[in-house]
């Protein structure tokens, strides 16, 4: 099961390929004009973005419908205990899942 993953930072988005559990590829500092072209290359069975600089409906307007944008309210194997889990940053949401 190929996965790709995507971070939106503030100052470059990052992606990285995945084969199950194995990294397949790291794109350090991906145009998000290419990322349509992973999509096309790899052909990813899920897609997850995390961002801090566009909105969903951004990023689905570039890579595709086919997204899952992290957020507080995405379903996870945890439950977050945060009181204002709207203002937990999305990289511990993520350093967690991981």
């Amino acid at each position: 099961m190929v996965n790709l993953v995507i971070d939106f930072g503030n100052t470059r988005t990052k992606a990285a390929i995945f084969d199950g559990d194995r990294l397949v590829s790291l794109i350090e500092d991906v145009q998000k004009k290419n990322l349509s072209e992973l999509v096309s290359e790899y052909k990813p069975n899920h897609i997850i973005a995390s961002s801090v600089s566009v909105t969903q409906k951004e990023a689905s307007s570039i890579i595709g419908n086919d997204l899952l944008f992290l957020s507080h309210q995405t379903k996870l194997p945890f439950k977050i205990s945060y009181k204002t889990p709207e203002t937990l940053g999305l990289d511990r949401i993520a350093a967690v899942a991981g």
